[in-house]
């Protein structure tokens, strides 16, 4: 037989987990049932082995349910719980009887041997087995068994169940195996007197290793082989939980590229030494407690292995819940603007918009006019009062996350502006045509004259001839002003008869009467006029007309209007007459 001599590493596993709590360890290999059970009154039927010798004790253990059953006194003195659980006053330790209605015991003779298997091998490292002993204390050799194919074997005592020893788990009485009723005294006894006692055997187990099963002979020796019979009820542990752990943490987990990332693992159970491995995604990247970083990308996965050093370490590796990092990429802000025009009359309005590139939800503009701040927060900037050579930019402050810059400024547009003027001719009164040329004159000045008869600046009635000449003026290079134009008159000299076809006589000394011609020696002689108005009624009448008429019927004033006139004159050296009708406006 093999035997690991482990006593340093059982010590060391001893001080680590003796503060713990043992818990019931399901076990198989139970041989015999000793425990009466249920409502009625028969120990015999219900047990399969009396626990002492024949015929002189014949003793059994029952449950409280089969003492209350048959009336035992002191009532609520006698028997195991009903449940078969088993726990020390302080919650320690705890065991678990097997099903009280199959086999509960290991029962074992001297030179017996018998195995509790455990349902699911584990690594423990304590292990405490229920047990007792009937005629007389017995001697057992304990032999536990590990997966590795390895034992540990000690020797222990087991004191009889009536010994003066001190165990939580006593007082629980005993009784005949028997069919009932049952005689106090003689067929029950001894809960009153604080037995039976239980006791328990406990040992250190190497943390390292899973225990499998646990063998147990009966090593006693005496007068007869019924004496020293020992007895294992359940077995209770301290299962390893020097489960190492590892957590992570990170500066941040949402960044810029570019940005350092530390991230921090914390552990426990780690050991003297214990060892560190990060990783990003599968690559390895650093040994330490701590791993930096700035060159993650998006979606990385950052976890960290823990290593460690503990003898009882179960499992001695563990990995972090991996960390997945968001990285947003640099963004560089960008602003461009737009006008709706940048060659303009004066006046007109104009309006810029921006396009940001990279600006965030919720971008910051600010206009600017010849670098001095204009407009409003606003994509738009609207103006109808711009003057040559303006310059307008837009700054566009981002409100990304991730900038290279947090602000741009725009591209600059210029704006021509075109002035607008209101042209004026200077009037020139009616001209003979064989008066000299005059000059004509322009508000504002650097205009150009054009029409019949335009010389430069000046008017010629000699070339123009007789008529009624239109003068434009205009000013060159100059789209947003708009020319203007103005009439000369020019008369036929001698002998024209040339009715003024307008007139206004409101008293201002200027254009009161009507004129229609030269009355001299030499042209016209004689001129009979009538004036009719619009209804053909006549209301005026010469017939030797004077160019003396002031728009007056018999002295009152006529209305502003049309009117018709017909004339008949005569003139120099031609013994005929002549007519001449027309219209008349007369305005005041």
């Amino acid at each position: 037989m093999k035997i690991a001599l482990l006593v340093p590493i059982l010590f060391s596993c001893f001080i680590l987990v003796k503060a713990q709590v043992y818990s019931p360890i399901p076990v198989s290999g139970f041989n015999e049932d000793v425990v009466a059970e249920g409502s009625g009154n028969s120990s015999l039927s219900t047990t399969t082995k009396e626990m002492d010798a024949v015929p002189i004790s014949n003793f059994v253990l029952c449950t409280r349910e089969f003492a209350d059953a048959n009336s035992f006194t002191p009532s609520g003195l006698y028997g195991l719980p009903d449940n078969g659980l088993l726990t020390t006053t302080t919650a320690d330790r705890s065991f678990q009887f097997a099903s009280f209605d199959g086999n509960n015991a290991l029962y074992l003779f001297p030179t017996e041997t018998g195995a509790l298997t455990l349902n699911t091998p584990a690594r423990y490292t304590n292990i405490s087995l229920l047990t007792l002993s009937t005629e007389g204390s017995s001697t057992v050799s304990v032999s536990f068994d590990f997966t590795d194919g390895t034992h540990q074997v000690e020797t222990k005592t087991i004191s009889d169940w009536f010994d003066n020893i001190m165990s939580p788990f006593n007082s629980y009485g005993r009784l005949k195996r028997k069919d009932g009723p049952f005689t106090a005294s003689t067929d029950y006894a001894g809960a009153e007197n604080g037995k039976p006692v239980l006791a328990m055997l406990d040992f250190t187990l190497p943390c390292t290793k899973t225990l499998n099963s646990i063998t147990i002979k009966n090593t006693s020796s005496g007068s007869t082989s019924s004496s020293f019979r020992s007895f294992i009820f359940a077995v209770s542990g301290l299962e390893i939980i020097l489960k190492p752990t590892i957590t992570t943490s990170a500066t941040d987990t949402t960044i810029c590229a570019g940005t350092v990332v530390t991230f921090t693992a914390t552990s426990t159970n780690g050991g003297s030494a214990p060892e560190y491995l990060w990783k990003v995604n599968s690559a390895f990247v650093g040994t330490n407690t701590t791993f930096s970083s700035s060159t993650l990308q998006n979606n990385d996965l950052v976890t960290c292995i823990l290593t460690s050093n503990l003898a009882c370490a179960a499992p001695p590796v563990v990995t972090s819940t991996p960390i997945k990092i968001h990285v947003n990429p640099l963004l560089s802000p960008s602003d461009t603007i737009t006008a709706t025009d940048t060659a303009i009359c004066e006046g007109t309005a104009i309006t810029f918009t921006a396009t940001p590139t990279n600006g965030g939800s919720n971008p910051v503009y600010q206009w600017l006019l010849n670098n001095i701040p204009v407009g409003e927060n606003s994509t738009t900037y609207a103006s109808d009062s711009l003057k040559n050579g303006d310059k307008v930019r837009c700054v566009m402050t981002s409100s990304a996350i991730c900038l290279t810059k947090l602000s741009d400024i725009s591209n600059r547009i210029a704006i021509e502006v075109t002035p607008v003027y209101t042209l004026i001719i200077n009037p020139i009164d009616t001209l003979n045509a064989n008066e000299p040329a005059v000059q004509l004159v322009g508000e504002p000045s650097g205009g150009i004259f054009s029409g019949h008869g335009v010389v430069g600046t000046t008017f010629n009635p000699a070339i123009a001839g007789v008529g009624t000449h239109p003068i434009r003026y205009i000013l060159p290079d100059n789209q947003c002003t708009e020319s203007v134009s103005s009439d000369i008159v020019v008369k036929q000299l001698p002998c024209d008869l040339t009715p003024e076809t307008l007139f206004s006589p409101n008293g201002d000394g200027k254009n009161d009467l009507w004129e229609i011609g030269i009355f001299n020696s030499a042209c016209i002689l004689k001129a009979k006029v009538e004036v009719y108005n619009r209804w053909g009624k006549r209301v005026y009448r010469s017939d030797n007309y004077a160019n003396n008429w002031n728009g007056t019927d018999g002295g009152k004033a006529l209305s502003e209007g049309t009117y018709f006139f017909k004339i008949d004159y005569t003139i120099v050296d031609n013994p005929g007459s002549f007519s001449k009708t027309g219209t008349l406006t007369l305005f005041r």
